[in-house]
């Protein structure tokens, strides 16, 4: 989540960085979003049900945010809400509204140090989930050697010797 909230932020023009951003969270990406925009100096608004864990809404104000609580009523959607009260914020103080899983730069800070353009991290991941969902989209791996890709590319012939 840290890395999506900084990437994201490292691609805002300079005007966006110095107005802040704002965003809705319960909790990880609030956390992550607070600490990248300490560390960056950008001003940041955390919009979060209340009804959230106590311990995420602490870290959030210790990382730096501004935190604002949204209450949902029983028969709506506690993150629909924050949403829509961050959405407002946005409009009216001209914020930059951040999305935690629905903003490409996000998402590419998160995925990029397992992409498969990116063989030495690949490396680093063998055998763990990462590796394995990397296997899921790129079939033949990003082995680092040609025989490796080779075996990865004709598995089924050597499995029935």
């Amino acid at each position: 989540k840290f890395r999506g909230a900084f990437n994201r932020l490292s691609t805002l023009e300079k005007e966006a960085a110095s107005k802040g951003v704002v965003a809705f969270s319960s909790g990880n990406f609030g956390q992550a979003l607070a600490a990248a925009a300490t560390s960056l100096q950008i001003p940041c608004c955390i919009v979060s049900p209340q009804d959230a864990p106590a311990i995420k809404l602490e870290r959030i104000e210790k990382f730096g945010a501004d935190l604002v609580l949204s209450t949902a009523k029983p028969d709506e959607n506690r993150e629909v809400v924050a949403s829509a009260l961050a959405q407002e914020i946005s409009a009216t103080k001209g914020l930059t509204l951040l999305h935690p899983f629905e903003d490409a730069k996000v998402i590419h800070g998160i995925v990029r140090p397992v992409s498969r353009d990116d063989r030495r991290s690949a490396r680093h991941c063998r055998g763990s989930l990462w590796w394995r969902w990397l296997d899921r989209w790129n079939p033949i791996g990003c082995g680092t050697s040609p025989r490796e890709r080779h075996y990865k590319a004709h598995r089924s012939v050597y499995s029935r010797a």
